[in-house]
């Protein structure tokens, strides 16, 4: 063989040893790959946690001071999925994790996010807050996810015929919140919606503005045989308020939140002896030197009272009016008022059954007044009937309680 043959095969017998090497190498960085991990598995704390606890340690770590997901790298869920293999597999496994998120849809960075992270939730029950969402040009697209609904936000929507289309489809449909922002939608809009939904259990409707309408107007009521929960928001530019209770009957209703000025006592009193509700709690807005009170006889069941004054003065004969017509009433707030005749109210606790369940009778100033502050004599003696009734008394501006404080 000659010397140029013999080199020819000398560069192919190394050839081969340099690629025999080169798969050991490979493989031996494998195996070291594998050691690194299985130390890190004994560092880690959460990799020797069984799965459905790490599982559960990651949904703590969803802040909890948001209602919602949101679609932010820096934050849980989708910071888990960073930080390793294994972390992220648990978190991808985890549905509850991507069972809630809020997204502007009129943002293409966000809009993005919604079709994974649905399919990340699998047939988890879903809570969305979703901004602009009939904007959004693949809306139809969801439509097959909307039977997993439990609770819909929806801000700045309009309410028509597509969007009452989707809605029939949430059959499990638990909450609904509505913050329309301009006014395209007239109040027999609001109505059919309404009749999308006969399940729906907590309904939140706020800065609804409706327009006047040619349309026949609505005739009968509409039962919403399952809505323990009401909360309408404040409108100065409608009777909202009072256009819904004429048209409702809620037979379960247990939480009612009316703070519009426009209601009127007929309306409220209509409207409960219609429904005849369980109601446990009531907030609402009222001149209470002109209350009759008429339709607190219907509400014996009340246990929460919370009143917004439309007038900075209050006086105490009002407050005992209205803890006689209810006999199971355990806390009473008076919000955005400056009482006046200390000296009634001190009679009035006096006086007032030891049987009675009261337990917490607030009075919010609006802002902080040293003219208004009691006189010492009464305070010493709110303190003393405050002890022995076991009622907690506030009299003051929410940040400071002039009852308790020893200034």
């Amino acid at each position: 063989m000659s010397s140029k043959e013999q080199l020819l095969q000398r560069i192919v017998d190394l050839s081969l040893n340099i690629e025999q090497h080169q798969d050991i190498i490979r493989n031996l960085e494998i195996r070291r790959s594998d050691a690194r991990r299985a130390l890190n598995a004994l560092s880690d704390p959460v990799a020797r946690l069984p799965v459905e606890v790490a599982s559960d340690i990651f949904r703590l770590c969803v802040p909890d001071d948001q209602e919602y997901a949101q679609p932010d790298p820096r934050m849980a869920p989708l910071l888990l999925l960073r930080i390793c293999h294994q972390w992220r597999a648990i978190a991808l496994a985890r549905s509850a994790l991507w069972a809630t998120i809020e997204l502007d849809m009129s943002r293409v960075e966000q809009a993005k996010h919604l079709t994974s992270w649905l399919d990340r939730a699998g047939n988890h029950s879903l809570s969305l807050c979703l901004h602009n969402f009939l904007k959004h040009e693949n809306h139809t697209n969801m439509k097959q996810r909307w039977c997993q609904l439990r609770t819909l936000e929806l801000q700045n929507c309009p309410i028509d015929r597509l969007f009452r289309d989707m809605l029939s489809s949430a059959t499990s449909l638990h909450t609904l919140k509505l913050f329309p922002t301009s006014s395209y939608s007239t109040f027999a809009d609001l109505i059919k919606t309404l009749r999308c939904v006969p399940s729906i259990v907590h309904l939140v409707l706020g800065f609804v503005v409706v327009e006047d309408s040619d349309e026949e107007p609505l005739n009968g009521f509409l039962t919403l045989p399952s809505l323990r929960h009401l909360q309408l928001g404040r409108n100065d530019q409608t009777p909202c308020t009072t256009q819904l209770l004429n048209h409702l009957t809620l037979p379960v209703l247990e939480d009612l939140y009316i703070p519009d000025y426009d209601i009127s006592e007929v309306v409220l009193t209509a409207f409960l002896a219609r429904s005849s509700p369980p109601l446990q709690s009531l907030h609402m807005s009222a001149e209470l030197e002109e209350m009759q009170n008429e339709y607190l006889r219907l509400t014996p069941s009340l246990r929460d009272l919370t009143l917004e004054c439309t007038s900075y003065n209050y006086a105490f004969s009002s407050c005992r009016k209205i803890v006689d017509f209810l006999p199971n009433l355990r806390h009473l707030t008076v919000l955005g008022c400056f009482p006046h005749e200390y000296r009634q109210l001190t009679m009035f606790l006096a006086e007032h059954p030891l049987d009675h369940p009261l337990s917490s009778l607030r009075f919010v100033f609006p802002y902080e007044s040293s003219a208004r502050v009691p006189a010492e004599e009464h305070l010493v003696t709110l303190r003393q009937l405050a002890e022995e009734r076991r009622l907690f008394i506030h009299i003051g501006p929410e940040e400071l309680n002039y009852v308790t404080s020893q200034e």
